[in-house]
């Protein structure tokens, strides 16, 4: 699916949907027409087999969850599974905006809802960023609730300064005294998990907002579901097939690159690596002792299957017995000696939207980057993939000046416009200056504009006069271009306070809870 053209709302309230959720049951009859007839097999079971089971794990896994959680889980409804997911941080309203929409999908199609926690991705910074003045200037302030540390995955972050993590609510309300609205971030730290994880609490207390203002949906861990044995046997057939997946993803990135006209081999992610004869799969690996990422490569050596960091052995397995994945070993061999292995960002949704959902629901980050996943799908399974839902919106900070801060960048525009036509198209902003200095200058611009000299040395001297008459004409604007400098400085100035303080990307604990919530539970 084309992603071509999507960009975030810049209006406040304004909402993406693409297509409209009300191209549900056409989109959801598209899909399963696609995996009944799929000619794929993973391992030795039919795609429409091997997916039944893996949806039925993956749900008894969301249940074990909830229940742990103390959860209710979504309304019952029938096999029909919608899904999303997202890093679990306090992220902005637009990000948060696709839960509400799976629910709501799963209310109309008579499904259930569920989001997935994204937890193998890294914690950057245990900061929530807060807009407030100082020195007379608003700016982000980074207000931490637990000690910095070196990049690790959500599901490896355990809080360890509780005095810290637990003063959050009352040390942003101190540096927003003097906002006109009220936070919900106070209500929504009361609710949170008490689990040591930072992720797995953050989760937690937004279901539970979800829940209380209506929206089920079920929660599961990415962590886990990659320790769930349809994902084994998934991650076993990438394996076995690597040499070929490998060139797939790697055709894919280069067709991605040449659509959108990208130079760079690293963007919007690098190739998949080679040293040597070990070739890197999509996958991270790391250990509870080591809990950095690392990737993670593959060399196959007859019947022998070597798994590494770069090209130091951590596991070996047999071929043959990987094709029966049930006699494989090692995935008990590697979790015995504290190793873990999880998707990467393509490999996750390729097996969610292949094997899991009957829909899914991204935001423009990831609809742009499962333009790669498409292809992937395409050459390494032979499948036309499954359409999928782009929901994001944008949700300001109540303040009175974020209700039109577009105007602003308009005003911006429109004096570097002044200021340039100023420079460059004096004649313009002359009006009825009728001496005649002035009225030669222009009469000689005229015809020096209008001819096309073909000797190159005439079209030098061409240029070089307009640009002498140009500027001459300028000079009698010069009040005029310092008076529009200085407002254009003005203009700016405001306009980048305006960014800081209207910022989409705030996180949704800050916005008060009852126009939030008014946002979040309008249908769509």
């Amino acid at each position: 699916m084309a992603s071509e053209g999507l960009h975030a709302p810049q209006d406040h309230g304004a909402i993406l949907c693409v297509p409209p959720l009300d191209a549900a049951e056409q989109l959801l009859t598209a899909n399963h027409r696609l995996f009944r007839s799929a000619d794929v097999r993973i391992l030795d079971q039919p795609l429409p087999v091997f997916r039944e089971q893996a949806r039925q794990g993956a749900l008894r896994l969301a249940d074990e969850f909830a229940r742990a959680c103390g959860f209710s889980g979504p309304l019952t409804g029938s096999g029909l599974l919608i899904m999303t997911g997202h890093q679990p941080e306090l992220f902005h309203p637009g990000v948060w905006l696709k839960n509400f929409a799976v629910h709501q999908l799963a209310r109309r199609l008579g499904g259930v809802g569920c989001n997935l926690l994204v937890d193998n991705d890294i914690v950057v910074s245990p900061a929530i960023k807060v807009p407030v003045r100082l020195s007379g200037r608003p700016v982000a302030l980074p207000v931490l609730f637990d000690r910095p540390r070196l990049p690790i995955p959500w599901e490896e972050w355990k809080v360890v300064e509780e005095e810290r993590f637990a003063s959050l609510p009352k040390t942003v309300a101190e540096i927003t005294s003097d906002w006109p609205f009220r936070p919900v971030l106070g209500d929504f730290w009361v609710l949170l998990g008490h689990g040591p994880l930072l992720g797995e609490r953050f989760a937690a207390g937004r279901h539970r907002l979800e829940e209380r203002w209506g929206c089920r949906n079920w929660e599961l861990p990415l962590g886990r579901l990659c320790d769930q044995a349809a994902f084994q046997q998934f991650f076993l057939h990438i394996v076995l097939n690597l040499p070929h997946f490998w060139e797939a993803y790697n055709q894919a990135l280069t067709e991605y690159r040449r659509r959108r006209r990208l130079k760079s081999i690293r963007h919007p992610i690098p190739n998949l690596d080679r040293q040597g004869d070990w070739l890197e799969a999509p996958f991270w690996i790391w250990s509870g002792a080591q809990p950095q990422r690392q990737r993670l490569y593959v060399l196959r050596q007859g019947d022998a299957i070597r798994l590494g960091i770069g090209t130091q052995t951590v596991a070996t397995l047999s071929a043959s017995q990987a094709g029966k994945w049930d006699q494989c070993p090692v995935w008990k061999d590697l979790a015995e000696r504290g190793w873990k292995v999880r998707s990467r960002a393509l490999t996750t949704t390729l097996f969610v939207r292949l094997c899991l959902a009957d829909l899914f629901i991204h935001g423009i980050g990831g609809a742009i980057y499962d333009e790669i996943t498409d292809g992937i799908m395409r050459r390494f399974f032979g499948l036309e993939p499954p359409g999928f839902f782009t929901v994001t919106g944008t949700l300001r900070l109540p303040f009175a000046a974020c209700r039109d801060s577009r105007s602003q960048d308009a005003s911006v525009a429109e004096l570097r416009q002044r200021l340039r036509d100023l420079r460059y198209k004096p004649e313009r902003w002359l009006g009825n200056d009728f001496r005649q200095e002035v009225r030669q200058l222009v009469e000689i611009k005229r015809r020096l504009v209008a001819e096309q000299p073909a000797d190159p040395d005439a079209r030098r001297r061409r240029w070089r006069t307009l640009q002498t008459i140009t500027e001459e004409l300028s000079d009698f604007l010069g009040g005029e271009i310092e008076q529009v400098k200085g407002q254009l400085r003005q203009t700016e100035e405001a306009s980048q306070e305006l960014a800081v303080l209207c910022s989409r990307e705030y996180a949704f604990c800050l916005h008060p809870e009852a126009e939030l919530r008014s946002w979040l539970t309008a249908p769509l």
